[in-house]
């Protein structure tokens, strides 16, 4: 919508995430001696009978049965067992949940924004007796656009119609100091720039587009409260209100 897209460059910081490289810890058991005692029973072994001369009256056999017990010391090999540890990084995530616990700082600045999204409707309403001085801040180029826009818009004798649907959803919040902070947020841009009447005696439209954005804003804390001080150039979502419920 005119006057509302500030053609200011914008930044874009990249992150890199560093991934932890994987370990591992290994532990050789000791070595393990097995002592295996085997028996080994031989066969009876029986002598043959003696035969002794006339003079002896009886024959005796004697039969032994000898045992014989072998001890078998066996010595297995040691074996080594490696453990691998392995640390896996970090998984990403598309997108960081926030708490829905807000803090007082954090609302009002969200509050700011609709304030500033009011007071700029008011001020397009009728641009002769608009000063964007009431609601900007004085730090960031947001005032000097503003102030040179809305006299162009009062030249030409354009104006915003009173009936705009344009409404702002806060998303994220960052505070970059205890006096400044960004603001990203879902804008439904619904104003409508009406012109001179025409020929049939009614406002000529000079720009009804309605057209959802993602818009970025700066903010600053000055007189006892948060002002729009930078619109950073919004992100084009599609025609239509596409923002979510406020």
């Amino acid at each position: 919508m005119t006057g509302r897209v500030a053609l200011l460059a914008l930044g874009v910081t990249l992150s890199l995430l560093a991934i932890s490289a994987c370990t591992s810890n290994s532990k050789a058991p000791a070595v393990t001696t097995t002592t295996a005692t085997i028996e080994v029973t031989t066969a009876p072994t029986t002598l043959p009978p003696t035969t002794l001369p006339p003079t002896t009256t009886s024959t005796s056999t004697t039969t032994t049965e000898p045992t014989i017990t072998t001890q078998l010391v066996i010595t297995t090999t040691p074996i080594t067992t490696t453990t691998a540890s392995i640390t896996s990084p970090t998984p990403l995530t598309a997108q960081q949940t926030t708490s829905t616990v807000l803090s007082p700082n954090e609302q009002a600045v969200r509050q700011a924004i609709q304030d500033y999204n009011r007071a700029y409707e008011e001020c397009g309403i009728a641009p002769p007796t608009c000063d964007p001085r009431t609601f900007l801040a004085t730090e960031g180029p947001a005032l000097a656009t503003a102030i040179q826009g809305f006299q162009r818009m009062a030249s030409a004798g354009q104006y915003f119609a009173a009936d705009s649907s344009s409404r702002f959803v806060p998303r994220t919040v960052t505070f970059e100091s205890s006096t400044k902070a960004v603001l990203e947020s879902c804008l439904y841009d619904g104003l409508v720039l009406l012109g001179p009447d025409g020929l049939d005696g009614k406002p000529t439209v000079v720009n009804d587009d309605r057209v959802s954005y993602l818009s970025v804003h700066v903010l600053y804390f000055e007189l006892g409260g948060w002002r729009v001080g930078e619109e950073r150039p919004f992100i084009r979502l599609g025609q239509g209100d596409l923002c979510p419920p406020a």
